[in-house]
């Protein structure tokens, strides 16, 4: 019998396919030699699986199981890809100082302060109709969100020290003077990043228009930007680091 020749499971398989009409079709696939048994088998496994789901032998495919496909495993030496990398910020070294004040001031004052708010506000009655309450509230908000937005920017923060740089040439951190082509008026600029910049304190985010058009040129050039009131040149007199 085929069956004596093959897998343990395949031959309670065989046997329960001997009655059927496809054993014919599944010998039809067998050769008798012995070299060649375990090819055969493996002829056989795949064609009673396939016949095993086709017909409905449930109880043949669960013993025949279906065929494990190869896993990929990665070259060797080859790391386990990690995490998202995080965006490095790049910040003077004035501000992530700031940064870090702010932060302070927030947990040890601000955060006691309104959770003390809140506690004193709850003392008053009903909730829904206590302005105090849902004042101090929203206040906990904004500063609970300020704190993680400080915690991430700091964490991610590219210090860089003007200080230790030089040159004439417009970069990160360069403190520039400018005067306007057209009124003669002079402003000064230090160009930062984005989480310190305050264009009233004369910090010029590097994202800007003006700051784009500024990096990369030299003392005594000249850039135009756009503006509401249309293009505005501006002459670069000064540019130090410090």
């Amino acid at each position: 019998m085929l069956a004596s020749s093959l897998h343990p499971f395949l031959s309670v398989a065989i046997q329960t396919m001997e009655k059927s009409i496809f054993f014919e079709e599944v010998r039809a696939v067998t050769n008798p030699k012995p070299k060649s048994v375990k090819k055969n088998r493996n002829q056989v496994e795949e064609h009673l699986h396939k016949y095993a789901l086709k017909h409905g032998f449930k109880l043949l495919g669960l013993i025949l199981g279906r065929p494990k496909k190869e896993q990929k495993t990665a070259p060797e030496g080859a790391q386990e890809p990690k995490g998202e990398i995080m965006e490095k910020v790049p910040m003077t070294r004035g501000g992530y100082a700031n940064l870090n004040i702010e932060l302070k001031s927030l947990k040890d004052i601000e955060r006691p302060a309104v959770i003390k708010a809140i506690s004193e506000a709850r003392e008053h009655g009903d909730l829904s109709e206590n302005a105090e309450y849902h004042a101090a509230r929203e206040k906990q908000s904004f500063i609970e969100g300020r704190i993680k937005t400080l915690e991430s920017l700091i964490g991610r923060a590219d210090v860089i020290d003007p200080s230790k740089m030089d040159g004439t040439t417009v970069r990160f951190g360069a403190t520039v003077k400018l005067a306007d082509e057209t009124t003669g008026e002079e402003k000064t600029y230090q160009i930062v990043g984005e989480a310190e910049a305050d264009i009233d304190g004369g910090k010029l985010n590097m994202q800007s228009p003006l700051a784009r058009a500024l990096i990369g040129k030299e003392e005594g050039d000249g850039v135009e930007v756009a503006a509401p009131g249309g293009m505005r040149g501006y002459e670069i007199t000064q540019v130090r680091y410090i």
